[in-house]
């Protein structure tokens, strides 16, 4: 039975939350259900993946993929995996989001959902200087393609018979 958790960024935030209705999203794409229970918040920081693993492992509900609230999450959940004997991607799927530098350089590779972090940027100088916007507050919001990068901390999905 797939059972996916989430270890959030802080809730407080516009993007945490934007990503944890992703999450939501997705599983219930992927006709899944979402349990509170393996849901946590962190603080987008290494320390808030690792103590995000072992609270999860402390409500003994069990999980077989984690999807973290950004990369930095995940690399501190992988170091807490390890700790408690968990191999991933054996015995946890662990996904990260952003695909910083460091994604490809931990062990195992992290698998992680790309963002154009520099197509971001630009786009956010141009509206900006646009004088359109200029004579007054105002909000834009624009959708930028992302990607999942496939690395070693992921396997592939299971057909449907593999779910007995």
């Amino acid at each position: 039975m797939i059972r996916i958790a989430h270890i959030a960024g802080p809730l407080s935030l516009q993007v945490s939350l934007a990503r944890y209705e992703g999450y939501q999203s997705a599983m219930e794409r992927a006709g899944l259900v979402v349990d509170d229970a393996l849901v946590v918040e962190g603080d987008f920081l290494e320390a808030g993946g690792y103590e995000g693993i072992k609270l999860l492992r402390r409500r003994r509900k069990p999980f077989t993929a984690v999807f973290c609230g950004n990369d930095l999450t995940a690399i501190g959940a992988l170091h807490a995996l390890d700790e408690v004997g968990l191999a991933v991607p054996d015995d946890v799927s662990v996904v990260g989001f952003d695909d910083i530098h460091l994604a490809s350089y931990v062990r195992p590779a992290l698998t992680t959902v790309h963002q154009p972090i520099r197509a971001l940027g630009q786009r956010a100088a141009e509206i900006l200087l646009d004088p359109m916007l200029s004579t007054g507050p105002a909000s834009v919001t624009e959708l930028l393609e992302v990607a999942v990068v496939r690395r070693q901390t992921t396997t592939p999905r299971p057909t449907k018979g593999d779910f007995a």
